[in-house]
């Protein structure tokens, strides 16, 4: 068989619809839920395939909690270690991730936003028996994971974790601030500064303070 002149351009053109349309899924899915551009910038990069993470919370118990679906309501309690992360990519790149609380102190007035709980860079992908997988432990952790510590009487507080497709090119991410410095972190500003990354990945879950969650459960 010998493929007509026409189908290599015709097949490579089919191919970036395809990846543009699950680019634009994500951003869309993000503009509904209000993450842009309360969260994200409009021309925030993202790639045009999107990277799927599974996310376990966990205790200093070891217990774990799935976080089935983005948006899932847990007690503060499940997620004070840090969580286990992973999805699978090539291995062409390395990733970054971050996690922020856009409703600090309060959704109604979120004047310490973004709380900055979480950022891993230089996250590699390995090859194992079930594919290309992301090594966390082998990643640089700029700013060590705290848990979610929303006020009293502040309602629902939303959990953020975003993952970040590095460039090819060894390239340092910058304007992290130090472990201490977690309050009005400007992820906005940080991803401009940051030119280079790419957003690939998103999910959220929600909490509340434990006095609030138990009233709440009673009503």
């Amino acid at each position: 068989f010998v493929a007509p002149p026409w189908s290599t351009s015709v097949m490579r053109a089919l191919c970036w619809a395809v990846l543009l349309a699950a680019g634009n899924e994500l951003k869309e899915n993000l503009q509904a839920q209000g993450f842009i551009p309360f969260l994200l910038a409009e021309d925030t990069p993202i790639y045009d395939d999107e990277v799927l993470m599974q996310v376990h919370l966990a205790n200093e118990a070891g217990e774990k909690t799935k976080l089935a679906k983005a948006g899932m309501t847990v007690e503060v309690r499940q997620a004070t270690a840090e969580p286990e992360v992973s999805f699978r990519a090539v291995p062409t790149h390395k990733y970054t991730l971050v996690m922020v609380d856009p409703d600090a102190p309060s959704k109604r007035n979120p004047n310490l936003r973004d709380w900055l709980h979480w950022v891993v860079a230089d996250i590699p992908i390995e090859h194992t028996d079930k594919g290309y997988q992301a090594r966390l432990d082998q990643g640089a952790t700029l700013v060590p994971y705290v848990q979610p510590t929303p006020p009293p009487l502040t309602g629902l507080h939303r959990y953020c974790l975003m993952l970040f497709r590095q460039p090819k090119a060894a390239a340092q991410v910058t304007g992290v601030p130090g472990k201490k410095e977690r309050a009005k972190f400007d992820t906005k500003g940080w991803v401009a500064k940051n030119k280079d990354l790419q957003l690939v990945g998103f999910t959220h879950f929600q909490a509340m303070h434990a006095h609030d969650f138990q009233a709440h459960q009673e009503l």
